[in-house]
């Protein structure tokens, strides 16, 4: 026999922004009618998703393409069940260059030519330039170290961060560099 797959269509809200909500879907995991789903961060946006509980249910979640699904989202199916949405967290390339090493200005900006003709979306915090995995982290790291090495930069220091659904960066705003 094969399960169906549950239709996940009306929104509810955020369980962060409404401590009613919040309530309700305490009760009714208490009560086993509220299902727990992980998508992934390019998921947020689309249309159509389906996924799955991590006992196997299918579920399928419809809502506009306007907007993004964020973690803490609730959407309504049959029988008053819900389905709550956990957003996958990020892992994302920390570069940084200690402070202290003088570099060659020119060289620091043939580095971030060589990012861009990659194409590789970056975002600058606080002394920090992360780099969406959108190519095999080996190989960014290791494009990195080359491309230091022959420009004689030092103090680079370059490793990999797990970001948590709310500290995720959104690579895809105008702070971003993309095509």
């Amino acid at each position: 026999m094969t399960q169906e797959t549950l239709l996940a269509e009306t929104y509810l809200g955020n369980i962060g922004e409404s401590d009613e909500l919040a309530q309700r879907v305490s009760k009714s995991q208490k009560d086993s009618l509220c299902l727990a789903v992980t998508i992934g961060r390019s998921d947020r946006a689309k249309g159509r998703i389906l996924t799955q509980t991590t006992s196997g249910q299918k579920v399928g979640i419809v809502k506009g393409r306007d907007w993004l699904l964020r973690d803490g989202d609730v959407l309504a199916i049959k029988e008053n069940r819900l389905v709550l949405v956990s957003i996958q967290s990020q892992i994302v390339i920390a570069l940084k260059i200690d402070q202290h090493e003088h570099n060659d200005p020119t060289a620091l900006i043939r580095l971030g030519h060589v990012l861009g003709n990659r194409h590789w979306p970056v975002i600058i915090q606080a002394q920090t330039l992360y780099i969406e995995l959108v190519a095999e982290a080996a190989l960014i790291e290791s494009t990195l170290k080359e491309t230091a090495a022959r420009l004689n930069i030092k103090g680079l220091q370059i490793e990999q961060v797990q970001k948590s659904a709310q500290d995720a960066l959104d690579f895809h705003t105008d702070s971003a560099h993309h095509h």
